[in-house]
């Protein structure tokens, strides 16, 4: 073979690695049993906070209870209202919402928390809840 040709293969080689190693680099898919984890963390931890922050019409959160159905994890909150009553919310966290929100994201790295809402179809605390569990997943 002559040198030209085998100089010409390393470059494809090289090229080709490179471009394997950006796309697997660039492409950070969600770990299933990982966003379990830190869902479940996150939900007993902090989903508290998120709800008070991004829902102005919750004044308190009493009780937030970590439950599973199907295997995905449910938040049962018991929270205070601005005028005084009490309630009872519940979110889902399946991997499947957990996912579009990675992608949209990934996509839209400034969107804002009630776009992000619009876009999943569910309220801005269950949205911006699983756009920090998208964050500490893929971390």
């Amino acid at each position: 073979m002559s040198r030209e040709l085998i100089m010409g293969l390393w470059r494809v080689v090289i090229v080709t690695a490179s471009i394997f190693a950006l796309v697997a680099c660039g492409a950070k898919a969600l770990d299933p049993e990982r966003v379990d984890t830190v869902t479940s963390d996150y939900i007993l931890r902090d989903l508290a906070t998120t709800i008070v922050q991004c829902d102005s019409t919750v004044v308190s959160v009493e009780k937030v209870k970590l439950t599973r159905q199907d295997y995905i994890p449910i938040a049962i909150v018991d929270c205070t209202l601005s005028d005084g009553t009490a309630t009872r919310q519940f979110y889902g966290f399946d991997l499947q919402t957990i996912s579009r929100v990675h992608e949209i994201v990934k996509e839209q790295p400034a969107i804002d928390t009630q776009s992000l809402a619009l876009l999943v179809g569910t309220s801005a605390p269950h949205a911006e809840a699983m756009r920090q569990i998208v964050i500490l997943a893929t971390r």
